[in-house]
């Protein structure tokens, strides 16, 4: 490699807390459920190079939805959770996060 040397140092810590109610429709072990509700969250990150330094924080209450189906020990589901202000700018964009899921449960 050729030119100078670049040191880079990031740290970034996050957590969300989701409130939520779920409605299912079905039997207990043969079910389609959806849910809403709002998470809080929390998040501090900081970029730090030779050249200087960029912090990004912040804190906020947004929502969060979801639907889902489970039938016995197979569960399938699709949940969003929505990020603004700092958080939308902060590397997880302005559409928020998606999680889908397919989940096997079992009793030991």
């Amino acid at each position: 490699m050729t030119g100078p040397t670049e040191n880079l140092t990031v740290t970034s810590s996050a957590y969300s807390f989701p409130i939520g109610a779920k409605y299912k429709i079905g039997e207990s072990d043969a079910n389609v459920y959806i849910k809403a509700g709002g998470h809080y969250w929390k998040q501090n990150s900081n970029i730090d190079t030779s050249l200087g330094s960029v912090n990004m924080w912040g804190t906020g209450f947004d929502p969060m939805y979801g639907i889902g189906a489970e039938f016995g020990s197979f569960v399938a589901s699709y949940e969003h959770y929505s990020f603004s202000g700092v958080g939308a700018g902060a590397g997880i964009g302005e559409g928020g996060m998606s999680a889908l899921s397919i989940v096997y449960k079992a009793a030991f």
